[in-house]
This record gives structure tokens, sequence and C-alpha cells, in this order.
């Protein structure tokens, strides 16, 4: 190997070294008789070859990578499983008792085994306190009764670990936070939160969370959002009044 070859093939090693840290471009090969995009050729007019680099093929579009979390159709859902809108039912009607009661309209229910075992609507108003929506008021319920029954650690979570929830709107951040803290089974819910959700409209919790649970939107979304429309057309008595007057354009 003369003096030519030798400057010839060590720059060649040289350049895939530099390269070894993006193995997914297309000219970089394992083997240096195939490879695609760098090539050691001889010249026809001198003895000393040279190196040249070759356009090679665009790689081809690479593949969606698939959501960490898999959301249902809620169409499917609701034809396979018609109990899951019976369900979110019930949970309408705890927020037509929050509309009602000057509450923003929000109500849940809580199932195992089929059965509902819990129900709460917003009480933010009510009891001045901002933590009190519906999903928190649900599992404030279960945790009293589970404690006069004086059930251990291990116990509460394994019955939270059976639990499905009903609500009517997506789980705020705070909401969709403690249901990943308890270890929730699943959650359904029925208009998106665009503002403060935190099962995939803001924030995805549901799956980020400190343990991951399945949730389906969508279920009977429009008559969730037919009370919120009625609801703001009237007027919340209990907004904050703001602070400085509105600013008039010229």
């Amino acid at each position: 190997m003369d003096d030519a070859q030798i400057y010839c093939l060590n720059f060649y090693i040289n350049i895939k070294r530099l390269l070894e840290p993006l193995p997914s471009l297309p000219f970089l090969s394992t083997t240096t008789e195939k490879s695609p995009g760098l090539c050691i050729h001889q010249s026809s007019s001198s003895s000393r070859p040279r190196c040249r680099r070759h356009r090679s093929k665009p790689p081809p579009p690479a593949t969606p990578r698939s959501a960490p979390f898999k959301m249902d159709s809620c169409e499917e859902k609701e034809k396979e499983k018609p109990e899951i809108v019976a369900f979110m039912k019930l949970a309408l009607e705890q927020a037509k008792i929050a509309f009602d009661s000057l509450e923003v309209p929000v109500g849940c229910v809580l199932v195992m085994d089929g059965k509902v075992i819990s129900c709460g609507r917003n009480r933010t108003n009510e009891t001045r306190n901002a933590t009190r929506h519906a999903e928190m008021e649900a599992i404030d319920v279960l945790l009293e009764e589970w404690k006069e029954r004086k059930l251990t650690k291990h116990e509460v979570a394994e019955m939270f670990s059976k639990c499905y929830l009903y609500v009517t709107c997506e789980p705020c951040i705070m909401c969709a936070s403690a249901l990943s803290f308890l270890g929730i089974k699943e959650v359904y819910y029925g208009c998106a939160n665009d503002k403060f959700g935190g099962c995939g409209s803001i924030l995805s919790l549901h799956t980020s969370g400190r343990k991951s649970y399945k949730c389906t939107g969508g279920i009977m979304a429009e008559e969730a959002v037919s009370i919120f429309r009625n609801f703001y057309e009237l007027g919340n008595p209990n907004a904050p009044k703001p602070h400085r007057p509105p600013v008039q354009q010229p």
C-alpha cells in the first residue's frame, strides 16, 4: 500500500469516526466495501486515489411515534358500553345541582364494581375554598368513609385502583395530579378543559404523573358544554370583579 492509499484510508476512517454519533444518517455504513455514501475510487487521470461523497437517496419519511397513552374513541365507547353514558348522566345531574347552587357546573361520580360509591360537585363558592372541585369532593367522601372503617393505606390504595371516575369536564391540573397520586383506574370526562386541563389539554398528567391511568374524553360533551354556556350566559355572580375599569378603545 503506497502513501496515497494510506492517506485516503486514514481520511475515510477519520470521517467515519466523526459521524459515529449520528448513526441514523443515510450515508453512514458499518462496512467499507458497500458504503452507500462515501466512495473511494481510482481516478483515470492520476495515480493518486481521491475521495468524494456522492448524493445518497433521501431517507424514507419517519413513521410518527405513537403516543405513550392511547386515547380511545368516544363514539366506539358509547356504542360498546352504554353504561358509560348512564354513569355520565349521573355526573351531569351533579353538575345541574352545582348550577342551581350558583357554582361552576361540574359534577362527577366514582364507580367501583359497576356501582356508584361516591359523587361530588363544585363547591368552591359555598366553602370559600378554591380546591373544592367536584373530584376532590367525591374523593374526600370516600376517604372519610374508609377512615371510619379503619382501612389501612394499602387497602385504600387497592380500593382506588378499582375505581372509575366519570366527570362532566376534563379534570384540571390539580385534580388530574391527585387522581394520579391516588392511583385511579380510569377516567371518563365530557368536554375538554382548554385553560386548566390536566389530561391532555394543557398537561398530560394521566401519563406523566406518579401513576398512569387511562383517560377518555368526549362522553356527552355537548350536554356538558350546554350547561356551561347557560351558566356563563346568565353571568357568574360569584366571579371576582375587575380591579381596574375596562380600557375604552378610541
